[in-house]
């Protein structure tokens, strides 16, 4: 399953969780990326330059990971809900997909090390 969206989130900056209660890092320390083990914060392209092309998927082989993408992140994340949810720092749900556990493995893809304007978000 591909879910996608181009979106200009506010401060720039999406979130990946599992829904209630996610712990949402205190800082992004200076970095793009930063994680709880309940919340996965990550910078995008500024706003104001324009959106972000997201995809989430379950594909292992998403055919936007072949050409100029790098691995920003990969780590487990509590899906205590069994869903994946994309919020702004609102709270409002950009993207949603089912997983299977409560534990969840997340590989963030990006095509820029600063600003990406592309983000794939593979779930396993």
């Amino acid at each position: 399953m591909k879910k996608v969206v181009s979106y200009a989130p506010p401060n720039s900056l999406i979130l990946i969780d599992g829904g209630s209660n996610a712990e949402i890092p205190n800082s992004m320390g200076g970095k793009r990326i930063s994680a709880t083990p309940s919340c996965i914060a990550v910078g995008t392209l500024s706003q104001q330059d324009g959106e972000t092309y997201i995809v989430l998927t379950d594909e292992l082989k998403s055919p936007m990971a072949d050409g100029g993408f790098h691995i920003a992140y990969t780590g487990q994340l509590q899906t205590p809900n069994r869903e994946i949810l994309i919020e702004n720092v609102l709270g409002d749900v950009i993207l949603k997909m089912p997983t299977k556990e409560q534990h969840t493995k997340i590989s963030v893809l990006s095509n820029h090390d600063s600003e990406p304007d592309k983000l794939v978000i593979i779930i396993q």
